[in-house]
């Protein structure tokens, strides 16, 4: 896919979701400062499976910087990406349903890419796979029923697909989901079994990237990391977890550090503390955009309009986005400003939604200010209502565009009376 030089094609290219490897050569923009290139260095010099956390916002991109990480150590890793909550789609995640999830990826991504035909004996490759969908079903569905569930054996070479369906039904079925309680040990032993076969069959270690712990409620994360850190920590191959930015200001998150390696993606800002342009910011922002959508498709000053109020990097595309749609719709060649300008307002009717009224106050006292550790501020940090930025001396915060525009609006709802 390349530089789109028409809306119609813009529209597909102006595309929020995290870009995929055969992208990255059109699309990805490297970020200065960025901590990535360090994360990859440790992983390719220790041995050790290490298990490291990867913060930043919703939407910030970090899903789009791990696929660079994973594209980069392709030659020496067997990379398997965990979208839990493509697995769960639910509020709420245990460790047991957390673990699961690794295990059916693993499986998944295993017998999709044949890692474990390379090197390996046949019968303990049929031996291992057969023994796993036994268990399994064992597990989740009970001695009696496993048997009339599917056949093991006529699934040992595609476990991948099997994994995929049960996926599917635990997520529908809540009664079945339950019986993963408690089996989270039976997992990790089948995960450590999983990647030794792999990395004698291959040589090349098994990295996880466990994607989506921030779309799930803030409660549910914190219990993972703070009530079953070893349960995360204890599978013998290196991991990186995604890791909401929310969490970093909750007293405990020192004793998390300890444990897992942190490494932080920073929002891309476009002024500083004081308020003064971050050119630098800005022109990353705007190539982000170009690089997607040509600029001669925008009118004279629109694009910078969408730079200063797009917010993460998803918001930013997706506003761009809905900008060419509506030009598009109307017939034009062009997005115009009034385009940019309805994109932004729908933008803010949806910020609006999910703000309460004593949010305003704090994020009008919380401008310019040090991110402080409060429920307040972590739930505002989650929705993305509120911003951390790194780009100057002690790391600050900022409304959202859209909601710093609802700040000053007449939209503005007033406090309730006590």
């Amino acid at each position: 896919m390349q530089t789109a030089q028409s809306l119609e094609a813009a529209l597909n290219t102006l595309d929020a979701d995290p870009l995929q490897v055969a992208e990255l050569s059109s699309f990805y923009v490297k970020r200065p400062r960025l901590k990535t290139s360090h994360l990859i260095n440790e992983l390719r010099r220790s041995d050790d499976p290490r298990k490291f956390l990867f913060i930043g916002h919703r939407g910030g991109g970090k899903s789009t910087e791990l696929v660079h990480v994973a594209a980069d150590l392709n030659d020496q890793f067997n990379v398997v990406v965990v979208p839990v909550y493509t697995v769960f789609q639910s509020g709420e995640l245990t460790h047991e349903e957390l673990i699961f999830a690794i295990f059916s990826r693993l499986a998944a991504t295993a017998v999709e890419a044949n890692w474990m035909a390379q090197g390996a004996l046949p019968a303990i490759r049929k031996a291992f796979l057969d023994r796993a969908v036994s268990q399994v079903q064992r597990w989740i569905f009970g001695p009696e029923q496993a048997s009339s569930v599917t056949s093991a054996g006529s699934l040992s070479l595609e476990l991948g697909g099997w994994g995929v369906k049960l996926e599917q039904k635990l997520a529908l079925d809540g009664n079945v989901r339950k019986n993963l309680a408690g089996k989270a040990g039976e997992f990790l032993g089948l995960i450590d079994e999983f990647v030794d076969h792999i990395r004698n069959a291959t040589g090349r270690r098994v990295l996880l990237i466990v994607e989506d712990l921030d779309k799930f409620d803030i409660e549910s994360t914190r219990k993972l990391f703070f009530d079953h850190s070893q349960t995360l920590l204890s599978p013998r191959t290196p991991i990186i977890y995604t890791f909401p930015v929310s969490m970093r200001f909750d007293d405990r998150f020192p004793i998390i550090e300890q444990q897992f390696k942190a490494y932080f993606l920073p929002n891309i800002a476009t002024q500083h503390r004081d308020r003064t342009p971050d050119v630098d910011g800005r022109r990353l922002l705007r190539e982000i955009l170009t690089k997607r959508a040509a600029d001669h498709l925008f009118d004279p000053g629109v694009l910078d309009y969408l730079v200063l109020h797009g917010g993460v990097v998803r918001d930013l595309i997706k506003l761009a986005h809905n900008a060419v749609n509506s030009a598009s719709a109307e017939g034009r060649e062009k997005v115009s400003i009034e385009d940019a300008r309805e994109a932004f307002g729908d933008a803010m009717r949806m910020r609006q939604a999910i703000l309460k009224p004593g949010d305003y106050p704090l994020l009008d006292k919380m401008d310019g200010k040090p991110v402080a550790n409060t429920a307040e501020i972590q739930r505002l940090l989650f929705n993305g209502s509120l911003l951390e930025y790194q780009n100057t001396t002690g790391d600050w915060c900022a409304p959202s565009p859209d909601a710093t525009a609802l700040l000053i609006s007449l939209e503005r709802p007033a406090m309730p009376q006590s």
